[in-house]
């Protein structure tokens, strides 16, 4: 076990369910779905949903009150229906195949005091209604996600994904990182793992037309759905599975012929060229991520945690449920949710400590910053002024525009020379005429700041602290004869803004940005 494992183990007496869905295709079950006179409770072609309000109904927990709440919202990829329950920092929940959002039922209801905890109904799936023509693809489902909080008005989520929602939570997580506050995948498509290998006789069985017929099996009677040659495999203990909970995840996929064939559409779908395009975004996804995984998924091995946590680099940890399988969040969600709670904690944290203050520059780096930025700003006004300003001045006793710019860039050599142990090579007024077009004292400018900039730079921190012979009667430390410069150009660079103003100009830091 890696280092970022931790394994969690319950006694497990139940005996492992040992077929996956395959079985579904043997003829004596698909026979037996057009046999109407057989089945206990046919399930007919205009079968309605359970009604909202019974949908809803989740057993309080833990002494909490709040009730989840079922809306819907009309976007461009449908009207999506999603519950919610609770409030504070949004945690939405992605649903997989042929299931709904009330696969969250227990993350809603015991997470609802620290978020506001979302399960939306996919494209296909549950009581979102699509037209006939939409896109129902895992990466369609990953874009309805951003439109989804866009419409909400909700900027960033805690994203949970389980089975083929794990896959459509890494799209989203790759495609919109900056939407992903933390990221939490439970058993699901992966990679090249997609669809999994003992889903493909379902799959095939859909393509063959028998989908609508093996949904009504599995509602009339509810053994099928647990059986070991149906959904069984997807539970630790399916036979715990209540009629009621099978309702609520089939009964919508049957409400009318198009939902059928939605989720037909969906199930064709499914391709890991989706989950394929997206692994290079993965490699640089920062979001705190959680892995958690059963142990005993028949779909989808515990090797494809490790692929995730090595290739996401966001991941904080991976854990593993002993002897869980797929639908973990609904069987052990005490287990689940108190790992949530962790890592809500902990991505939390990691967000305080990145926007934390950056600490204090170094003195030669603040120096520098300093040099830099009134250097900055004389070297856009020497871009900016117009030659044809270059010889105005206010009064007659006045430096032009042209000697207030050249003396206030050419006076930088009183340090930098003189910081050498040198005369300063300009005395107060720089020469005009050596200067003649713009190209050259844009030139100039640039020349007096890079050398400066470069004596702060080679000097470091223990030359700020070197004394310098500056003509003045008490030698003066080198930091200090820099900042002397600095807060000298500076006033003549505030003579060069009023100058602006005077002629009706705005001063290049004064212009809108572009």
């Amino acid at each position: 076990m890696d280092r970022n494992t931790i394994a969690v183990s319950i006694p497990n007496d139940q005996p492992r369910v040992a077929q996956p869905v395959a079985a579904l295709l043997t003829g004596t079950l698909i026979i037996g779905l057009f046999l109407g006179a057989e089945m206990p409770r046919r399930i007919s072609a205009d079968t309605r949903v359970l009604p909202r309000t019974e949908r809803l109904s989740v057993s309080t927990m833990n002494g909490k009150k709040s009730s989840p709440i079922q809306r819907s919202v009309q976007m461009a990829s449908g009207r999506i229906s999603y519950t919610e329950q609770g409030t504070g920092p949004v945690a939405l929940f992605v649903h997989g195949v042929l299931l709904n959002g009330y696969l969250w039922r227990h993350q809603l209801e015991d997470l609802s005091d620290i978020r506001r905890c979302i399960a939306v109904d996919l494209l296909a799936h549950g009581d979102t209604e699509i037209a006939p023509d939409q896109d129902v693809s895992v990466t369609a489902n990953a874009k309805m996600l951003k439109e989804f909080l866009d419409a909400l008005n909700i900027d960033q989520v805690d994203l949970v994904g389980n089975d083929s929602g794990a896959g459509i939570a890494q799209i989203f997580a790759a495609l919109y990182p900056e939407r992903v506050r933390s990221l939490t995948l439970t058993d699901g498509d992966t990679h090249d793992n997609w669809p999994p290998e003992a889903f493909k006789p379902f799959l095939a069985m859909a393509a063959g037309g028998a989908l609508r017929g093996t949904l009504n099996a599995m509602l009339a009677d509810k053994n099928i759905y647990r059986s070991p040659q149906a959904l069984g495999p997807a539970y630790e203990h399916p036979e715990q599975v209540s009629d009621d909970t099978i309702d609520k995840y089939l009964c919508p996929l049957v409400a009318s012929t198009q939902r059928t064939r939605d989720l037909q559409r969906f199930l064709a779908a499914f391709d890991n060229k989706h989950t394929l395009a997206i692994e290079p975004q993965l490699k640089t996804l920062k979001a705190p991520t959680l892995i958690v995984w059963g142990t005993d998924d028949v779909y989808f091995n515990v090797k494809w945690s490790h692929w995730l946590a090595d290739n996401i680099p966001g991941t904080l940890r991976r854990i593993e449920f002993k002897n869980a399988r797929i639908f973990f969040p609904e069987e052990r969600w005490q287990e689940f949710d108190k790992e949530l709670r962790a890592h809500w904690q902990a991505a939390e944290h990691e967000a305080a400590k990145a926007n934390l203050p950056n600490p204090p520059l170094q003195a030669s780096a603040e120096l520098l910053e300093r040099w830099n930025d009134i250097g900055r700003k004389l070297i856009a006004i020497a871009e900016d002024l117009p030659e044809d300003k270059y010889g105005y001045k206010p009064n007659p006793e006045s430096r032009s525009f042209i000697q207030q710019l050249l003396h206030a860039s050419g006076s930088m050599y009183f340090f930098t020379d003189v910081a050498q142990g040198r005369k300063a090579r300009y005395d107060d007024d720089p020469p005009r005429d050596e200067w003649v077009t713009k190209g050259d004292v844009v030139a100039f400018v640039e020349r007096c700041v890079k050398d400066g900039a470069g004596l702060i730079e080679a000097k470091g921190e223990k030359g700020l602290y070197e004394t310098v012979n500056d003509g003045s009667l008490r030698l003066i430390r080198f930091g200090d004869l820099a900042y002397a410069m600095i807060e000298h150009s500076g006033e003549h660079y505030g003579q060069l803004v009023a100058y602006y103003r005077v002629n009706g100009m705005v001063p290049p830091e004064s212009k809108p940005k572009q």
